[in-house]
This record gives structure tokens, sequence and C-alpha cells, in this order.
């Protein structure tokens, strides 16, 4: 699953920042336009690259990746899409029961139809 960050100049002197993955397209926000935003985002950034704050060479750059970060966190709760590793892992064990928790349910149930 490919997922990037990408910067559009939408109108003047405004930039728009989207979020892509599986081929569509989430708004993320607008800001003032910036030159070292445009160099770094404008062919789409990976995710992890996006928000990788050591990566920039410019305090716009850095200050913009802590607005993404934000602004992906905001949309996977909003739209109930899993953007980081760790909300897809969560997602994953949600629906499963350790093997004790599950053993004790059971002898619950159990004890519940016998009387």
């Amino acid at each position: 699953m490919s997922k990037f960050v990408i910067c559009k100049t939408t109108e003047k002197g405004k930039q728009s920042f989207f979020f892509e993955a599986d081929g569509k397209r989430y708004y993320l926000f607008k800001q003032d336009y910036r030159v070292s935003n445009k160099d770094y985002f404008a062919n789409g950034v990976n995710l992890n690259d996006a928000v990788n704050i050591s990566r920039a060479h410019s305090v716009a750059t850095r200050n913009t990746m802590a607005k993404i970060r934000k602004a992906l966190t905001a949309l996977e709760k909003e739209v109930g899409i899993a953007i980081w590793n760790k909300t897809i892992r969560a997602k994953d064990r949600k629906g499963k029961q350790s093997t004790k928790a599950a053993r004790i349910i059971r002898a619950k149930m159990e004890n519940m139809e016998v009387a």
C-alpha cells in the first residue's frame, strides 16, 4: 500500500497538501507558499519521509512536517482509515482475544448455561 504526501500550488501564494493512499486523495490543509516546501513535497513524498523532521533542511519544511503529522492523525479519526503502522497493528489485534481471556469467557458462559 503506497502512501504519499503531495503539495500543489492551488492559488497565488497558497499551497495545498494532500495525502494519497491506494489511489484515493485526501485534502489535509492549505498554507502560505514556501519554495522549500514546494521543492520537498512537489513530486510526492513517502509517508515516512514526509514526517521525518531530520530530513528537512529548512525551518519552514520542519514546521510543515509537524502540521502534516497532526493533520494525518485527525484525518485518520475523521475518515476512519488506518494511516500509521501503530493504528494498523491495533486494528489487527482488536478482533482477537488472548487464549487465556477466551478460556475465561467460555467458562463463564458454560456456568451460566448450567444454572
